[in-house]
């Protein structure tokens, strides 16, 4: 397609015994000479490409489509998405910080450890800027998260002591107004195994950016910071798991079900007894969709009304990966329990291959040709 193609050039980069999560942040030195990306995004565009003002994903498109590779598409319309870009190989994770912008994290080995960076992509301009730059990293190296002043919180992870471990240490940063700044360490990540349904590392801001939550199940402790000057606001209870932001508060599961913590400073039990699973909030923070599994192992995508407080399910059965594409749009893939002749590492369900969208407004639900679902905008972390 003709229009904004080009690979990203070069741009400027600004890159456990474990203290208590409560000590103050440390500045540090950051990088601000220019260096090229290690990584060279590739996208072919529409001419005349306009981003602004529409509802946005990159997603993976099913094989009878017009494009197998990932696409940034427009969802405006999700029975008839609208291809827009596509990118011929596309390994990083990513996240939109604007409509036409694009935070991503990029592991330049397929290892543990591994080198990477971290940085943003203008989609308008084919052009790259690396951010942050590690080596040597860990499990959890680059997990990273924007807020809406395009601060930058992330994690440095140091490689582990022998080969089968996670990683040494995590050191959670957050970059903004020209500093890095290191807020807590925490203890390094074990080898062990992990478990799709119970094991999670969530690192967000709060939709309005005073507030940078981090939980994990492969270190800890989990937390709540304030993005102002990094300061511990709140030290999540040991356990928690699946953390999501839904308007102004954040809602995560442990043993008892799922929780509501308010920077208020109150904390209410929402719906006892559920372990959701994958908690993913529509972008205006009215409803939250997640996993759940019956007692066969079979899982249901149930939505959450954060104002109500009441849940509905969406399908009978065998559906994952709820998706908000926009606020009354949902997006999920269809699973089905697993036989013994079936290879089955870590969950008892397998893909069937079939996608569907489900209008929360009307309560019906579609075929989708989407095959998978990436960052979406607008966004809801």
């Amino acid at each position: 397609m003709a229009g904004c193609s080009g690979s990203a050039g070069p741009a400027p980069s600004v890159t456990p015994t474990v203290p208590s999560p409560a000590g103050s942040p440390k500045p540090t030195t950051a990088s601000l000479t220019p260096t090229t990306p290690a990584v060279a995004i590739e996208q072919q565009c529409r001419s005349n490409l306009v981003l602004d003002g529409r509802a946005i994903a990159l997603t993976s498109l099913n094989p009878s489509s017009a494009s197998s590779t990932v696409s940034l598409i427009d969802v405006t319309t999700p029975s008839d998405p609208q291809q827009l870009c596509t990118y011929p190989v596309f390994r990083w994770q990513a996240r939109f910080i604007s409509a036409s912008v694009l935070g991503y994290a990029a592991y330049l080995a397929n290892s543990n450890p591994s080198d990477g960076e971290i940085g943003t992509f203008d989609i308008l301009r084919a052009s790259s800027r690396t951010v942050v730059r590690w080596q040597n990293g860990g499990f959890g190296a680059g997990t990273f998260a924007w807020s809406p002043d395009g601060s930058l919180a992330y994690v440095r992870a140091t490689a582990g002591t022998d080969a089968l471990s996670g990683a040494g240490s995590w050191e959670l940063h957050i970059r903004q107004r020209g500093q890095d700044r290191v807020l807590t360490t925490l203890p390094g990540v074990p080898g062990r195994g992990v478990s799709a349904d119970d094991d999670d590392t969530f690192l967000a801001f709060s939709p309005d950016g005073q507030y940078i939550a981090l939980e994990t199940t492969f270190t800890g402790p989990s937390q709540v910071r304030a993005a102002a000057d990094g300061s511990l606001v709140k030290a999540l209870p040991q356990g928690i798991t699946m953390a999501v932001w839904a308007g102004t508060g954040l809602f995560y599961r442990d043993q008892g079900g799922v929780y509501r913590w308010d920077p208020t400073g109150t904390t209410s039990l929402v719906l006892p007894g559920v372990k959701w699973i994958r908690p993913r909030a529509s972008s205006d923070g009215k409803w939250i969709a997640y996993s759940v599994r019956d007692s066969t192992g079979l899982p249901h995508v149930n939505v959450f009304s954060v104002s109500a407080g009441t849940t509905f399910s969406i399908s009978s059965g065998g559906r994952v990966d709820a998706v908000f594409l926009t606020p009354t749009i949902l997006w999920d893939r269809e699973e089905r329990l697993c036989t013994a002749s079936d290879a089955c590492f870590m969950s008892p369900t397998l893909p069937t291959g079939m996608t569907f969208i489900y209008d929360l407004a009307t309560r019906l639900e579609s075929r989708s040709v989407i095959a998978a679902v990436g960052a979406v905008w607008p966004r809801m972390d």
